[in-house]
């Protein structure tokens, strides 16, 4: 699950050029809780 959860997270984000607001809106998600798997995912 983890693999695909990780793929949906970077695929959606970039989808969106990076913003996060659009990308959780898209996937009709909390913004906050689409920061999580962002940093969870691919911390910096």
């Amino acid at each position: 699950m983890s693999h695909w959860e990780r793929w949906f997270v970077a695929e959606l984000v970039r989808r969106h050029g990076g913003n996060l607001s659009r990308a959780a809106r898209a996937a009709r998600m909390d913004r906050t809780h689409l920061r999580e798997l962002v940093l969870r995912y691919h911390p910096k």
